[in-house]
């Protein structure tokens, strides 16, 4: 699905007094203050993606990678996928478009043959040891415009906005839970129903 977001923003004054007019229940400047942080991670992550697919990968199959660089013995996709935070699911298709180009191989588990362990190859180190000085030098001077003190402040403050989206989680559950609860268990009978639901809750 593309993303769609506002690639200028009026002055926060200007902002300000037309969204409390419009939205007099909304903190204005809260609302304000999300959706400056909305446009950064959203101009990071395209600059990210612009920047790796230079080299063939996208950014999460480069911080895989990276990962995998940093554990020789290999890791399990199992492992890969608690790391990252993300599904196993998600780890199986980047792993096998890592595969595919050669970037990875997989081995048999030494104690369970059922599992198997991915490791870097030496191509997918090449591109490792090409990318990470010009990455990292490039992150280094996007976040060595602030203090060690300012960076902690940004890392807590980072931390409690993500701790915030769990209200989005449970909002969604929420929303799954009131529609269930209404809904007969006999289906011959509950589409009918859904149908008139759906409008009112999302």
């Amino acid at each position: 699905m593309p993303k769609i977001f506002l690639t200028e923003f009026p002055c926060d004054q200007e902002f300000l007094q037309g969204l409390t007019k419009l939205c007099p229940e909304i903190d204005a400047f809260s609302f304000y203050s999300f959706l400056s942080l909305r446009q950064v991670t959203s101009d990071l992550e395209n600059s990210m993606e612009s920047y790796f697919s230079n080299y063939g990968v996208s950014t999460g199959r480069f911080m895989l990678l990276l990962l995998l660089s940093s554990t020789p013995e290999g890791m399990m996709p199992s492992e890969l996928a608690q790391q990252c935070g993300v599904t196993q699911a998600t780890i199986s298709g980047l792993l096998q478009s890592l595969e595919k180009a050669e970037f990875i191989t997989r081995h048999m588990h030494v104690h369970d043959r059922r599992a198997c362990m991915i490791l870097i190859s030496a191509k997918g180190q090449e591109l490792i040891n090409q990318i990470r000085p010009e990455f990292f030098d490039c992150l280094n001077s996007i976040m060595g415009q602030f203090s060690v003190e300012e960076n902690q402040k940004m890392v807590d403050w980072l931390g409690r906005f993500n701790k915030g989206l769990k209200s989005v989680t449970d909002l969604k559950q929420q929303r799954k839970d009131n529609r269930d609860a209404i809904l007969p268990k006999d289906t011959s009978v509950a589409e009918p129903i859904l149908r008139n639901v759906r409008p009112m809750i999302g």
